[in-house]
């Protein structure tokens, strides 16, 4: 499966970690797919959700999976498409007594999810050296993504708002499939770069803080 890319510096870094998605919604699912292809050491996906005929618009399901548990589907996806087999679905929400590790995903669609795990990113940091926590933000036709770390606590924590100010949308229009592999892809990207710079030490490939990409234009703004 993974052949073609393995000669890929970042590779052996990425096997080793340990990998927490919290969300197997839009991006979740998606991401968890191809994450699987990459095969590291191990995932563990929370979501207490089932997949409802609404779903088919974003995320990664078949006709024949409604009414499964979103991080069960996961799960059964990655190993039927990917031949992987070392994730642990947990069905139930993340909170802050969730185990913590390395790498952190944020998939959540509400700001207090996101926030959770964002708290327990800064406990991983008092535990691991390089911890990082890539978390994304997707709607129909916009999607965002900030990549933290260590020295980027302030600046990604000036992001957050109350879940009151978000802008309503309808249920269906909170994320489409293209849209839905297009930032899992980013973040996917994003942690392979910071896998790269961990395992080459000279060269270093800039970690951009955020990219933000607006469908209609499609035209990509990258923040340093």
């Amino acid at each position: 499966m993974i052949e073609r890319f393995k000669q890929a510096p970042w590779l052996p870094v990425a096997q080793s970690h340990n990998i927490i998605i919290g969300g197997a919604g839009g991006i979740g699912s998606v991401l968890c797919f191809l994450l699987a292809r990459i095969q590291p050491n191990k995932i563990t996906i929370y979501d207490p959700d089932t997949m409802d005929n609404i779903n088919m618009s974003n995320q990664l399901v078949r006709v024949s999976d409604i009414g499964k548990n979103k991080a069960e589907l996961a799960k059964e996806l990655a190993l039927e498409f990917s031949n992987y087999d070392k994730i642990e679905a947990i069905s139930d929400y993340f909170t802050e007594k969730s185990n913590l590790d390395l790498v952190l995903f944020s998939c959540f669609d509400n700001m207090a999810a996101r926030k959770t795990m964002f708290e327990a990113f800064k406990r991983a940091t008092l535990f691991f050296e390089n911890p990082i926590f890539i978390d994304g933000r997707l709607t129909a036709e916009q999607f965002n993504v900030y990549a933290v770390t260590k020295d980027r606590i302030e600046r990604y924590e000036s992001t957050l708002f109350p879940d009151s100010e978000a802008a309503p949308l309808p249920c269906g229009f909170k994320g489409t499939t293209h849209n839905s592999f297009m930032i899992a892809s980013k973040m996917v990207a994003l942690y392979t770069n910071y896998c790269a710079n961990i395992a080459t030490k000279d060269n270093k490939r800039e970690l951009p803080f955020s990219i933000e990409n607006d469908i209609f234009t499609m035209i990509e703004e990258v923040i340093l």
